[in-house]
């Protein structure tokens, strides 16, 4: 609330196959934005086929390695603002991230510039189900504007995808705004498929 886009909302997702839970949250005052105007808003959750391209290409002179703890936090917030446009992320939320007990350090990657800048970042994480199937998830992933068409993003999503599957990920999703931008392409290009749309759902509170 105390930020420039604060605002007090909640914001629910939902399957569009989910008829019970979104009548739920219509009866409940929550209105879906995938149709309000210039502020649309709907995602897609997508699906990794497990054939992972050989490989990790960079431009020359990039690399990609973990984040390396508290000590680089506050380089990746600036990047994350500056790739989102937003100052939703904060020090104090990344630094959360790294206390978490799901957190594992070598899977939140960062690719790093010929003079020390951070690049791009892709968050990786896995999960256990009741089952005992493992899947990971890329949370979130971006470019910094300065270094992009240089073929950053595909190639540290790709390592990304190979250290999830050499832990275990017998599945790999990631959820993405469905505008069919450069995001969408890149994964849908290293082999993710549309598996649900997801819908926004939104109550104000005054």
């Amino acid at each position: 609330m105390n930020t420039p886009s604060g605002h007090p909302a909640w914001f629910i997702t939902a399957l569009a196959s989910q008829v019970d839970r979104i009548h739920d949250l219509e009866q409940a005052g929550f209105e879906s934005q995938a149709d309000v105007g210039d502020n649309s808003w709907s995602q897609v959750l997508m699906k990794h086929s497990m054939q992972i391209p050989d490989g990790v290409h960079m431009p020359d002179g990039f690399h990609i390695r973990p984040l390396n703890g508290a000590g680089k936090v506050e380089a990746y917030v600036e990047l994350h603002q500056a790739v989102f446009e937003s100052r939703n992320m904060t020090i104090e939320w990344r630094q959360r991230t790294l206390e978490s007990p799901e957190y594992i350090s070598d899977i939140d990657l960062v690719a790093v510039a010929p003079n020390g800048q951070l690049a791009a970042f892709c968050v990786c994480w896995l999960a256990k189900d009741s089952k005992g199937e493992v899947s990971g998830q890329i949370e979130p992933l971006g470019v910094h504007a300065d270094f992009r068409k240089l073929g950053l993003g595909r190639g540290i999503l790709l390592e990304g995808l190979k250290r999830l599957s050499a832990k275990g990920a017998q599945h790999i999703y990631v959820q993405t705004d469905n505008y069919r931008d450069a995001a969408f392409k890149l994964y849908e290009s290293t082999g993710f498929n549309v598996i649900h749309d997801i819908l926004m759902y939104r109550k104000n509170y005054e």
